[in-house]
């Protein structure tokens, strides 16, 4: 029989009058942000067909709080075999899934970035019905799908959604509205993109210093329809620290309905090899009509081409040779450039 329990201070558990574990106070705390850490599983033998006295006793040390929680089991592995038999007549398959505020948040780091097993042997499961699959991923933070890349034809990022979130997903999904958002952060593929935890080190951590090719990236997002981002106008090819720049960037509505496209415009640093890769400085969200053109204007000041400077142990802007890069994302495939200089 498997079991786990958290406490703030200490418990013995008892099967039949004998002590199976006993915990300490100042153990394991299970209060606060971030208690729902992935739980740990124990076990104690059991006999089909007997029956047992479980007790549990509660310690309460000195402490402000008081709690208790777990779980007495018998874990199976799930077979998803019925139920690809049930959708086997249906148009497509939506998977809502993802993790929960339980699983992450202040104080509660996740030990990986990958979608649980159980959802990655659903998904696989769903796939091989041969029905289309949308997977509606539910988090606060970036998963990793690399273990089921292929297996599903669409992915809807919904965050935590909240008390509208039903209909808002229902009018995404039947193409009542369209979307337009682009992801804040990056989602990698896996947990071997990452450094180890431990490094706190930038290197190949964020869109900023990140060398690897990231499964989504941050800036990313697909819509109902498409868009294509003309040559920009640059006012200067230079200009001095205290200065500004104004960029004007011809969008384009090239699909069949309405629809948003943000312009994102990057700077890269070409004289610090220690600088980030690209860091966004910029944006403008335009809502276009099937053909419509717009201009985005976008301008930069001195702050967009800030750099830390050790010889005042701050930030400063620094003079040299930039690239100013703009697109729909953060992929150099999404970019544009033109060459800038800071005097």
């Amino acid at each position: 029989m498997k079991y786990t329990l958290t406490t703030d201070n200490g418990y013995v558990l008892k099967v039949n009058g004998e002590v199976v574990e006993e915990a300490q106070a100042g153990g394991r705390r299970g209060f606060g942000f971030g208690f729902g850490r992935k739980p740990e599983y124990k076990s104690f033998p059991v006999e089909a067909g007997k029956t047992y006295d479980v007790v549990i006793e509660y310690r309460h040390g000195n402490g402000q709080f008081a709690l208790l929680r777990g779980d007495i089991c018998e874990r199976h592995l799930i077979d998803f075999t019925d139920l690809a038999n049930q959708v086997k007549d249906a148009d497509a398959i939506v998977i809502i899934g993802g993790i929960s505020a339980q699983m992450e948040g202040e104080g509660g780091d996740k030990e990986d970035i990958e979608l649980p097993k159980v959802q990655q042997m659903l998904v696989k499961a769903m796939h091989q019905t041969g029905k289309p699959v949308i997977f509606v991923n539910c988090s606060g933070s970036a998963i990793a799908f690399g273990s089921v890349e292929g297996e599903y034809d669409a992915l809807l990022q919904a965050w935590y959604a909240g008390q509208g979130g039903s209909k808002a997903l229902a009018e995404v999904l039947f193409g009542d509205y369209n979307p337009g958002g682009k992801l804040p952060v990056t989602f990698y593929r896996s947990n071997n993109d990452l450094p180890d935890f431990l490094d706190y080190s930038m290197k190949n951590r964020t869109y900023r210093y990140f060398t690897g090719v990231p499964q989504y990236a941050f800036g990313y997002g697909l819509s109902y329809t498409t868009f294509n981002v003309g040559d920009a106008n640059i006012s200067a090819k230079q200009m001095k620290k205290n200065d500004k720049v104004t960029l004007t960037i011809p969008v384009t509505n090239t699909g069949k309905r309405e629809g948003t496209e943000t312009v994102q415009v990057y700077v890269k640093r070409l004289d610090d090899a220690g600088a980030p890769i690209k860091a966004l400085k910029g944006f403008q969200k335009l809502n276009l009509k099937a053909g419509e053109t717009q201009q985005a204007t976008i301008t930069l000041d001195g702050e967009a081409f800030e750099y830390y400077d050790e010889l005042i142990d701050e930030l400063s802007t620094k003079a040299g040779r930039y690239q100013i890069l703009y697109g729909t994302s953060s992929m150099d495939k999404d970019l544009k450039s033109l060459d800038f200089e800071v005097k």
